[in-house]
C-alpha cells in the first residue's frame, strides 16, 4: 500500500473514532438529563396514584392516562380485565417500597424508567415493575408487570 493510501486509511479510522466518541458523549449527556429530570419522589407519586386508582376501581383512567404503547395490541376490555384480575387476586394495596430504579434511554422508548417495588396487598405480597416514559408532561405508564407467589385465586 502506498503512503497516500495509508494516510487516507488512517484519516478514516480517526474520523470513525471521533464519531464514536461524540456519539458516546451525547448518549451520556442524555442519560444525565434523564436522571436530573426524574426523582424518586416523582416515581413514588406515580405509583401511589396508580394504586389509589386500582383500589378505587378507576381502571379505565389508568388505561386512558397510560402511553399508547401500554394499550398497543390489546383491547380496552382486555386491559381492564387484566387489571381487574390483579385487584381480585391481591385485594387493596397496603404499602410499597421502591427497591430498584433503572433510568434508561433507548431509540424505541426514548427516556424511560423501570421502577421495581416490593408491595403488600390485603391478600399477599408482590413484586411490581413499572416501566414509565419520561416526557415534559410527567411520567406515563408504558408497562406494568406484577410477580406474586400468593396462592390466592381470583
Amino acid at each position: 500500500m502506498g503512503d497516500g493510501k495509508r494516510a487516507g486509511w488512517g484519516l478514516k479510522v480517526a474520523i470513525g473514532v471521533l464519531v464514536l466518541l461524540v456519539a458516546g458523549a451525547w448518549g451520556a449527556r442524555e442519560v444525565y438529563r434523564v436522571k436530573k429530570s426524574v426523582s424518586r419522589e416523582s416515581i413514588d407519586t406515580y405509583a401511589q396514584r396508580f394504586h389509589q386508582q386500582m383500589d378505587a376501581g378507576q381502571l379505565q383512567e389508568i388505561i386512558d392516562q397510560a402511553d399508547a404503547g401500554f394499550r398497543e395490541g390489546k383491547t380496552p376490555d382486555e386491559l381492564r380485565q387484566r387489571l381487574e384480575e390483579v385487584r381480585a387476586r391481591l385485594g387493596r394495596h397496603r404499602s410499597s417500597k421502591l427497591k430498584v430504579v433503572q433510568i434508561n434511554y433507548s431509540s424505541k422508548l426514548g427516556k424511560h424508567v423501570v421502577a421495581t417495588y416490593e408491595s403488600e396487598f390485603e391478600k399477599g405480597r408482590a413484586g411490581e415493575d413499572f416501566t414509565l416514559l419520561v416526557s415534559a408532561g410527567g411520567l406515563r405508564l408504558y408497562g406494568y408487570q406484577i410477580n406474586t407467589s400468593s396462592a390466592v385465586k381470583p
